[in-house]
């Protein structure tokens, strides 16, 4: 009588092989596609800078003034134009005054007038006015102020104007300001750095400050953005081990 001889099925090293290959290609695709998602939300970003900066650019060339500093705001605009009340004016210094880019600064209801405190702000009340940007976010308690609110960047975060302050080894002077891209995530901030200026935190055009840190020699001096550092306070706290940063570049 026959014995049925029993046979063990299982994979040759050719089928193993390709199994591995087609792992490999869709890991490839993914990271791939990530990288495309990073490279694209940079560009995207680096587009509301350009945007911001011809906004600014077009308001100085039509009214020879500054979008923020304009004296003469009350009489260029309606009150529709700024947003339901009188367009407020900077003090026609022929620069930008004032620290910090807080949207719906209290000071300027308790006092409308040239403040130094506010002409970062007043730069999208006059862009607005002007036509150059679009309407603000409308402030839950407080309408008027909505015209003064910072626009929204393509990380869903703000963008601000910085006058007279630092960012990393830039220093302000009377006569300079900055854009300010508010909670950018490492990995785009190194993207956007990398693909328009020199890839470093503290060095070119592009500067950083992770929230949380005072000052960008604290943060990789002379390096790459990182990711795994710990990043709390203000203006947003963000979790240990989630390195976001505040990016910085010269408006003029």
């Amino acid at each position: 009588m026959k014995r049925q001889s029993s046979k063990q099925s299982g994979f040759t090293l050719v089928e193993i092989a390709i199994v591995l290959v087609i792992i490999g290609l869709l890991l490839g695709g993914v990271l791939k596609g990530q990288e495309l998602m990073t490279s694209s939300k940079a560009k995207a970003l680096d587009n509301d800078k350009a945007g911001l900066m011809a906004a600014f650019a077009s308001y100085s060339d039509r009214y020879k003034s500054l979008a923020g500093d304009d004296i003469l705001v009350a009489t260029r605009f309606t009150v529709d134009q700024c947003g339901g009340a009188a367009c407020v004016p900077g003090d026609g210094g022929g620069t930008l005054n004032g620290s910090g880019y807080n949207a719906w600064s209290a000071t300027l209801l308790v006092a409308p007038a040239a403040t130094a405190a506010s002409e970062q702000l007043k730069v999208f009340q006059h862009l607005r006015a002007g036509g150059f940007l679009k309407a603000g976010e409308q402030h839950p308690t407080v309408p008027a102020l909505s015209g003064f609110s910072n626009p929204r960047n393509a990380a869903g975060t703000r963008i601000g104007v910085q006058a007279n302050g630092h960012i990393g080894q830039i220093q302000a002077s009377q006569a300079q300001a900055f854009i300010w891209l508010e909670n950018v995530p490492a990995n785009v901030a190194q993207a956007l750095d990398s693909s328009v200026d020199d890839g470093f935190v503290n060095l070119g055009t592009y500067r950083g400050v992770q929230n949380g840190v005072a000052a960008a020699a604290n943060v990789n001096t002379g390096a790459s953005y990182a990711l795994g550092t710990t990043a709390t306070g203000a203006p947003n706290a963000t979790p240990a081990n989630v390195a976001i940063f505040n990016l910085a570049a010269p408006l003029f």
